[in-house]
């Protein structure tokens, strides 16, 4: 059993609801059978992975462990308690960015427009990035690289923050494809056209502790039938955590 830290699996705010659903519908048409789509509940944002190593009735973060170089255990009292009462709220913008503009920042070395969809291996994936709003319009910032650097005064560490990388991405797998019954060329169109909606639509929402929920799972599409869910409002959330942790040593 693995853990992750995700935002707003299970029940969405009704324009998140819309743009997935519009996107997922717009796949099926493309793909027919060769796509899959999640169940609604089912897609979620990862804020970051809670991989752990049990020792001696303390528990270590993988990440931290190897990323950082230091064996310290995590402060679950500590984490649960920021994550309650002190989480900054970035705002998201998922959509809405289109190739000609320049918003100022990358993914990986890409335009957003790029990075907003793609096809992962097997899976359909989206991506939207922090952003605060000004007088002068939209600007685009490190926040949710921030919260999971953040995590670390906890001695939890986000896997994808190593070798000088820093992971801004909000990311969310909309369903899988069968890519064996599709042509590169065919499957490269498809992906430009998904990004062309995405590009004339565009979903905000805030990450608040109410949308956010410490996941335990078994099959990584996190299935609502075998997925534990701890809220993170819930009062005894570093003692639900502590107590999965040890049971899975």
């Amino acid at each position: 059993m693995q853990l992750s830290l995700v935002s707003y699996y299970g029940e969405k705010p009704e324009s998140l609801r819309r743009l997935i659903l519009s996107l997922q519908q717009q796949l099926s048409r493309d793909l027919g059978e060769a796509f899959r789509p999640y169940a609604l509940e089912q897609v979620h944002g990862t804020i970051t992975g809670i991989e752990t190593a049990v020792e001696g009735g303390e528990i270590y973060s993988k990440w931290y462990t190897e990323n950082r170089g230091r064996k310290v255990p995590i402060d679950l009292e500590g984490l649960t308690a920021y994550l309650q009462s002190q989480l900054p709220n970035p705002k998201i913008r998922i959509g809405g960015y289109r190739p000609e503009e320049d918003y100022g920042f990358t993914s990986r070395g890409q335009h957003p427009f790029l990075r907003s969809f793609s096809i992962q291996g097997n899976i359909a994936v989206a991506m939207g990035w922090p952003v605060a709003f000004t007088e002068n319009g939209p600007a685009y910032n490190m926040d949710l690289f921030a919260l999971r650097t953040a995590f670390e005064r906890f001695h939890l560490c986000h896997k994808w923050n190593r070798d000088d990388y820093q992971d801004n991405d909000f990311f969310f797998v909309l369903g899988k494809l069968n890519n064996a019954e599709l042509e590169p060329a065919e499957l490269e169109n498809i992906v430009q056209s998904i990004r062309q909606l995405l590009a004339t639509q565009q979903g905000l929402i805030t990450l608040v502790p109410e949308s956010l929920s410490v996941v335990a799972y078994t099959d990584t599409e996190l299935p609502l039938e075998s997925t534990q869910v701890f809220p993170v409002t819930d009062p005894d959330l570093d003692l639900d955590l502590r107590q999965i942790l040890i049971s899975v040593e």
